[in-house]
């Protein structure tokens, strides 16, 4: 099949983590079907793929922006079989009474957990919800997504995990007490509380370390944290990398440590089980309905103590059966077939109208 992918998220040579869950996906569907992307931009930062992936600047407020998108996308539909947005930006940008199906991919944490999305966010992201009742069939990357998703509408909606990145070398046997976080340095990653964390191992009698990659607006806060409970010689903060690096991190880490108040998916979570490391992290969101016990720890609080006290819990898992499990859980061939899937229910769904 011909398959036009259009989205707000994908990565760019500033911004390499930004949506590569999408180019993941993106990489999956072509190894069967042939596979176009158009990025709807937001800023003038060049796609990762350059010439493989098509940028048209888009803003989701601004009605010009919106109609170039639904030109842009109407004319590519023409040569296409399926249009598969991606994110909750971009359904604003697809036109309706396309003449060919229209599958949609949902990530947005918003949906899941209103309470970690900055008001003006909820509002603009509640009347965008409600487009979710146009797409043949909406994918979301969990159930608890799912669950919220379905409160929006009608037709079919089907859960396909994100893709998770294999190590890209094996990992090593790790002593030294190296923690690692990926994420957007934001409010609802926490990332204040894992500094906090550092600190109430220091207490504790243990000699830690943590590597964080990502970057955002709590950075100058993690920092001033740092520094004040006396740890900054423990902390870097590697800004955003390449998905090569970040194997590199995951690798010759001990603990993955994430104290997010929610996740869709949890792409980084489930890549570090992929590396055989023991997570510890938040116990809300769709990162709950595959983290064992045998996987890590769940912590629902923020005292610091209690965190450390997880992240010593988790140092005897036994990472070569983390590594197996997860592996065999994240499974490139079952969500190939499983887009195959809902791309056929989509096609059913256009032939009986």
């Amino acid at each position: 099949m011909r398959i036009l992918i259009v989205t707000p998220w994908y990565p760019t040579v500033d911004n390499p983590q930004t949506g590569v869950f999408v180019q993941r996906d993106v990489e999956t569907l072509r190894r069967s079907h042939e596979v176009s992307v158009l990025h709807l931009s937001t800023s003038s930062d060049l796609p990762l793929d350059g010439a493989a992936v098509e940028r048209i600047p888009y803003a989701a407020a601004s009605l010009r922006g919106i109609r170039r998108a639904r030109r842009a996308i109407r004319e590519r539909a023409a040569g296409v079989d399926i249009v598969h947005s991606h994110a909750i930006s971009a359904l604003p940008a697809v036109p309706r009474g396309l003449s060919v199906p229209w599958v949609h991919t949902e990530h947005w944490s918003g949906l899941l957990s209103p309470r970690t999305a900055p008001l003006p966010v909820r509002v603009v992201g509640g009347w965008m919800a409600r487009l979710l009742e146009y797409p043949a069939v909406v994918v979301a990357v969990s159930e608890q997504l799912a669950v919220a998703v379905r409160r929006t509408r009608t037709g079919p909606t089907v859960v396909v995990p994100n893709a998770v990145a294999a190590p890209i070398e094996p990992p090593r046997d790790v002593t030294d007490l190296l923690m690692v976080g990926v994420g957007g340095l934001i409010g609802r990653k926490r990332p204040v509380l894992a500094v906090e964390t550092v600190a109430a191992l220091v207490a504790r009698g243990r000699d830690p370390r943590l590597i964080w990659a990502g970057d955002g607006p709590e950075r100058d806060r993690v920092l001033a944290r740092a520094a004040e409970l006396g740890v900054r010689d423990r902390v870097e903060l590697r800004g955003n990398v390449d998905p090569a690096e970040i194997s590199r991190l995951l690798g010759s880490a001990r603990v993955f440590l994430l104290p997010t108040e929610g996740e869709t998916f949890g792409v980084a979570i489930a890549e570090a089980l992929r590396h055989g490391l023991p997570v510890v992290v938040g116990d809300d969101g769709g990162h709950t309905e595959y983290v064992r016990p045998e996987d890590g720890a769940l912590v629902g609080t923020t005292d610091a103590t209690e965190w450390a006290a997880a992240v010593e819990d988790v140092l005897d898992r036994d990472r070569e059966e983390i590594r197996r499990s997860a592996e065999f859980r994240f499974s490139d061939d079952a969500r190939s077939a499983a887009f195959d899937a809902v791309y056929e229910t989509a096609l059913d769904r256009k032939r009986q109208r």
